[in-house]
């Protein structure tokens, strides 16, 4: 699965939710690309491949 809900990444990955949070808000890491909502979930969803991909530009999500 390549995703995973906020709080399970955070667990994984060891990151904290406010270090997650602080990148969505400050629009480091992009709705659809790197998370994204799904109706009826009460948690953001992490789309580990495009986190991976943000990793490999250097944590650009702008970058081609």
């Amino acid at each position: 699965m390549n995703v995973r809900k906020l709080s399970a990444y955070c667990t994984e990955f060891g990151e904290t939710v406010c270090t997650v949070v602080k990148r969505i808000e400050n629009g480091v890491w992009r709705e659809n690309e790197q998370w994204f909502k799904v109706k009826g979930s009460k948690e953001r969803w992490i789309d580990l491949e495009g986190v991976e991909k943000w990793v490999r530009n250097g944590g650009n999500s702008r970058a081609a």
